[in-house]
């Protein structure tokens, strides 16, 4: 495992420890049940996370290959082969009562359409950064959660890892003198073929004014798991989950509240 791969496996850890605090009741410790979303790196880390945590369990996987990805990750996280859809028949998730959210980590232009999806069929949503590809499709996604009465999260985290509360709080308190400027960045390469690279699935083409929708993605998935990730039954209010704390950081779980429904 390299220094990246850990640095997310830690991450995710530190995300899946807030959840029974946010989706559960006090009383009751039972795993939330995760559907994810695409069976590519991202996913594969997301879900050895799961897997070594007591508050979090992959119980649904949902793929453009259920005979060969979906049949391998089942058997390793023992997933009935009933709990095995692919991107048609997606909607089905609404009567497994084992998913409690699903996780949407699929390539930016298609965000929105599993978000809506998702939340139709009554699960609490969690989005991988960045939300959509438009405004307008954001609003779409708050909506339909909206009206579905489940909670959306955008996994951005970086302001709940302890590091990063630890440089806020230093700066804020002037320990290093009064900052001027800094600059940061995020840069990772990418092999050839990767969907990262494929404007057809990072942006919308279309001239249409933003909505998602099934049609514009037919199949798509099949071409989209190469770098994935997935959700959190939401927190209370905006600001994000307010007592989740992580054993041995003290820092809150990985995961912002971008839209609170």
């Amino acid at each position: 495992m390299n220094r990246r791969e850990f640095t997310k496996l830690s991450a995710f850890a530190l995300a899946w420890k807030s959840l029974p605090s946010l989706a559960q009741t006090a009383a009751s410790q039972k795993p939330v049940g995760y559907a994810a979303i695409g069976l590519g790196t991202i996913s594969d880390i997301f879900m050895r996370a799961c897997a070594n945590s007591q508050t979090a369990k992959v119980t649904a996987l949902v793929t453009g290959h259920p005979d060969t990805k979906g049949v391998k990750y089942a058997a390793m996280y023992g997933i009935p082969k009933t709990s095995i859809y692919t991107y048609e028949t997606f909607d089905r998730i609404r009567d497994n009562r084992d998913v409690d959210a699903v996780y949407v980590g699929l390539p930016n232009s298609m965000h929105c359409e599993y978000t809506v999806r998702g939340a139709q069929a009554s699960k609490h949503v969690l989005c991988e950064k960045p939300m959509a590809i438009s405004s307008g499709e954001c609003r779409q996604m708050i909506d339909a959660c909206r009206q579905a009465k489940v909670k959306l999260m955008i996994a951005y985290r970086v302001q709940y890892e302890p590091l990063w509360k630890q440089t806020i709080e230093t700066i804020k308190s002037g320990g290093i003198g009064e900052l001027e400027s800094f600059q940061g960045g995020f840069y990772a390469q990418q092999p050839l073929g990767s969907w990262r690279l494929s404007s057809r699935l990072l942006k919308n083409n279309s001239p249409s004014t933003g909505a998602c929708g099934r049609k514009k993605h037919a199949r798509s998935g099949r071409a989209a798991e190469s770098d994935l990730q997935l959700l959190i039954a939401g927190g209370a209010g905006a600001e994000g989950p307010s007592a989740a704390r992580h054993p041995g950081h003290g820092g809150r779980g990985a995961g912002a509240v971008i839209a609170a429904v």
